[in-house]
């Protein structure tokens, strides 16, 4: 449940100081559409809400940095606030210039800046963010509701290649919309531990031994380090988990049974030989509700009937 220490609304407040909380540095930042928005009773188990986002299908979260891929630096980039001096030696407010916070991480590697990176390509993003002590900063919004703060970019610049004295470091910025930041921030304490979550690891199918015309026989492994995951999560043994489609007719197939044997998925059903079938994963959330957790088959692979 996310605690609530003290009420912050976005009028003018009176400077009297009677709540003085206060985000420390971000260890965990959580991406996600600008245009989600939860409930306060989402945040009674907050933790299980962000594994749920995390898997879904649409408007999905992503978590990034936590303990998984520690901040290693904070570099900040604050753009001058934007006045105007007139002649008579006035002055008057335009707008807070914008918050600019860059992250570098030597966690993850390659594979992980290649993941960041992917983020260039896309826009309307928003974020909340977590700091050691699970301090929760997100958006109030006027109807009851919370969501992230908007960004105006998320990007993922070019590494830092490692030199003799430094290590390959992979950085990650945020350019923030000033004013709800600043006007619309509310920040509260999770009893929940929440700067272990980490984004889905990325699997695919594999052929460990030859099809026939009644069963297709199927591996699954993660894509980096080919982890086995019929071994490690024996309930993807289910029809749930994946779907068979004739790759000439673009039809459908529906698998009769799926059962382990050695070692791997014997998926049963009727097959034409000479055919092609892709057998392709169902999304993150199916994988979810098998207990297999942080995962998603996003490669499918083609078998040959003989």
């Amino acid at each position: 449940m996310l605690l609530q220490p003290c009420a912050v609304g976005s009028a003018p407040k009176n400077t009297g100081i009677d709540c003085a909380v206060r985000m420390g540095a971000p260890v965990l930042i959580i991406l996600m559409p600008a245009t989600v928005k939860w409930q306060a009773s989402d945040e009674v188990d907050f933790l299980a809400y962000l594994i749920t986002q995390i898997h879904a299908t649409l408007k999905r979260f992503f978590p990034i940095f936590g303990n998984v891929a520690n901040i290693r630096t904070i570099t900040d980039g604050k753009e001058s606030d934007v006045t105007v001096t007139y002649d008579d030696g006035s002055m008057a407010f335009i707008r807070n210039g914008t918050i600019t916070r860059t992250f570098l991480t030597n966690k993850g590697g390659a594979a992980y800046a290649r993941a960041l990176n992917s983020f260039n390509a896309f826009g309307n993003w928003a974020f909340i963010e977590v700091d050691k002590f699970g301090r929760v900063n997100r958006k109030a919004n006027s109807d009851g509701s919370f969501s992230g703060f908007p960004l105006n970019v998320a990007y993922a610049p070019t590494p830092e290649n490692a030199t003799l004295k430094t290590e390959y470091q992979i950085p990650f910025t945020l350019n923030i919309a000033p004013d709800p930041y600043i006007q619309q921030f509310s920040i509260a304490q999770s009893d929940q531990y929440l700067l272990d979550i980490a984004g889905l690891v990325d699997a695919q199918f594999t052929k460990p031994a030859a099809a026939s015309t009644t069963i297709i026989k199927l591996g699954v492994q993660t894509i980096g380090s080919q982890t086995d995951l019929v071994a490690a999560f024996p309930a993807i043994a289910d029809l749930s988990a994946l779907k068979v489609v004739d790759k000439a007719a673009g039809t459908v197939v529906t698998p009769s049974a799926i059962s382990i044997v050695g070692g791997q998925l014997n998926v049963t059903g009727t097959y034409t030989s000479g055919k092609t079938y892709t057998v392709s994963g169902t999304g993150a959330t199916a994988l979810k509700a098998l207990n297999v957790s942080g995962y998603e088959i996003v490669q499918s692979i083609d078998i040959v009937i003989p």
